[in-house]
């Protein structure tokens, strides 16, 4: 089976090099590209066709949520696991089109797995959960357990 593409969007250099040191760690997975704001990750994912984006929540000239928003309505089949600092974005990016949300302080088997599962190569249980919005829309999340 072939690997699992990432492109990681983050526009703090450091941590887009801690992801990368964590995710290199797993045969399955690999990193494609690496973007620094939002017009940058609409354009690696056009050129680079990645499975899966981390994206950052505050990035310059395009949030998270906005390049979520427009990543998903041209390119539905590429899963968003959005990443944060706090919780405060988890409802706006789950209704931009993210599969999933993780603090970035998640350890980093549930990112792996959670990667997989979005993907949909994970052998691990996975459940949608479930929330409503502020106007009734029904959101979905994926929360990952590691059991």
């Amino acid at each position: 089976m072939s690997p699992i593409t990432i492109l990681i969007a983050d526009d703090h250099a450091g941590t887009r090099a801690t992801i990368r040191a964590v995710l290199e760690l797993e045969p399955d997975l690999q990193i494609i590209g690496e973007a620094d704001n939002g017009p940058a990750v609409l354009m690696a994912v056009r050129h680079l066709a990645p499975d899966v984006v981390l994206m950052d929540h505050h990035m310059p000239l395009a949030d998270g949520v906005e390049t979520t928003r427009r990543l998903k309505a041209r390119w539905p089949h590429v899963a968003v696991v959005f990443l944060a600092g706090e919780d405060s974005a988890r409802l706006e990016a789950l209704r931009a089109g993210a599969e999933a949300y993780l603090l970035k302080d998640t350890p980093p088997d549930i990112l792996v797995t959670t990667i997989r599962a979005v993907a949909g190569r994970s052998s691990h249980v996975h459940q949608l959960n479930r929330t409503l919005d502020n106007s009734g829309v029904e959101l979905a999340g994926l929360v990952v357990t590691t059991g």
